[in-house]
């Protein structure tokens, strides 16, 4: 695998957590990539990993979430549910830019570990 190759499919694991856009989960696209090149490759192996973590992690963190909000909701008689419009706003464009920089980052050849993750998968 030549140098390209392997910063393009390390690029590829993180924006292919993109494809949540269009409503398909987050660690779909860095699952597959860290399935399809985990044995071939240490550093697309290394970048997909810590993308499909960050993922799993971010999936967690959401349901966590929502059940708050709901609670939140019902305690406050729908009031408290105000703050989850910036909330998912916010976390959503932070998931964005994390994102984006762990690709910027797989695409210059270094290494890129994303806040707040668990691992899951080494």
């Amino acid at each position: 695998m030549t140098d390209v190759d392997r910063k393009n499919w390390a690029m590829a694991a993180h924006l292919s957590a993109l494809v949540a856009i269009v409503g398909i989960p987050s660690l779909i696209g860095p699952l597959v990539v860290w399935l399809m090149k985990k044995d071939e490759d240490e550093y697309v192996a290394a970048h997909s990993a810590h993308a499909l973590n960050f993922n799993i992690s971010v999936l967690i963190y959401t349901v966590a979430g929502a059940v708050a909000l709901a609670i939140l909701g019902v305690a406050t008689l729908g009031i408290g549910l105000l703050l989850a419009i910036p909330a998912v706003i916010v976390a959503f464009i932070l998931w964005l830019i994390f994102v984006i920089q762990g690709a910027m980052a797989a695409s210059k050849g270094k290494e890129f570990r994303y806040p707040l993750t668990i691992d899951f998968v080494k």
